[in-house]
């Protein structure tokens, strides 16, 4: 909104496009090829993973540690314990989903979960 609102000032006071630049965008926006799903093949030539491949791919994070690990973080004098599951993470006896989960329980305001628990890759 507010790049809208400094377009259109700009635009009062210095003037808009002109006409042949604004005859040249429409031009480009025509011949754009437009997808509306990805290309099946890459750049290279090799095939793009399938969605179920991406979903395997996607489901275990390199970031979170193997089942049974213990995450521990202090957060304003409260600690917070976190058992890795094999399908959640398991605090104060509640199973969640997701690491962002289980530290917007414990500290009741929206964090990334490994950011919250200092996973990196």
């Amino acid at each position: 909104m507010i790049r809208r609102i400094g377009w259109r000032l700009q635009v009062l006071t210095e003037g808009g496009l002109s006409e042949r630049a604004h005859r040249r965008a429409l031009d480009i926006a025509d011949d754009a090829d437009l997808r509306i799903t990805p290309p099946n093949h890459r750049v290279d030539g090799s095939r793009s993973p399938s969605q179920e491949t991406v979903g395997l791919l996607s489901a275990k994070d390199r970031r979170v540690p193997p089942c049974g690990a213990v995450l521990i973080r202090d957060f304003k004098g409260k600690r917070i314990s976190v058992t890795v599951l094999e399908h959640g993470f398991e605090c104060n006896g509640r199973v969640f989903k997701s690491l962002s989960a289980v530290a917007r329980h414990a500290t009741g305001t929206a964090w990334n979960g490994y950011a919250f628990f200092r996973l990196s890759l």
